[in-house]
């Protein structure tokens, strides 16, 4: 087994820092703000992709960026959604699938009362129909947020004749709704 060297923990603690002020912040100027808030630095952000999350963290060369970058994903997707994404693929139902793209121009969304969500993963199933599953952490199962989108959810699967399912998975959850497939 691999171990961290200390910088590359410290530079994985600032990444989840990062992702934790994103989650608490959630508006749409929340990558600035967070960057701003901890690095008392300018925020450049992506042209190509407005309000897509951006960082860079500077490593030495011969620094590990391969381990960190591995690591990395894990705290990006906050673990539990990254094996949710392991379960899907290894799906033997799944044809193919894909994380949603959280933009508004290129990704699925489902319209709610405030607006559009974007559920995480979008599947085609090798029997024609799709799947739709959002991910939900045990710190987000129970909120009004969470409730709405899976209603919303469960309606677009109810309209679909079949065609479509929707799950609204969590750790406690997630086995049963694959096992329903």
């Amino acid at each position: 087994m691999f171990t961290l060297k200390p910088y590359q923990e410290d530079c994985l603690d600032t990444l989840a820092r990062y992702f934790k002020r994103l989650t608490a912040l959630g508006t749409n100027a929340a990558p600035e703000t967070a960057f701003v808030e901890m690095t008392r630095r300018p925020y450049h952000p992506v042209r190509e992709f407005p309000g897509m999350p951006y960082i860079c963290l500077h490593v030495p060369t011969a620094g590990g960026k391969t381990v960190l970058a591995a690591n990395a994903i894990g705290i990006a997707t906050h673990g539990e959604e990254a094996d949710c994404a392991v379960r899907i693929d290894l799906n033997p139902k799944v044809k193919h699938w894909m994380r949603n793209l959280v933009r508004d121009n290129y990704g699925f969304a489902l319209r709610i009362p405030d607006g559009y969500f974007f559920p995480d993963f979008v599947a085609e199933l090798h029997d024609g129909r799709y799947l739709v599953v959002e991910y939900k952490g045990e710190h987000l199962e129970d909120t009004a947020d969470t409730r709405s989108k899976e209603v919303v959810g469960k309606l677009w699967e109810g309209s679909s004749n079949g065609l479509c399912r929707f799950f609204m998975a969590t750790k406690a959850n997630i086995a049963a709704q694959f096992d329903s497939l």
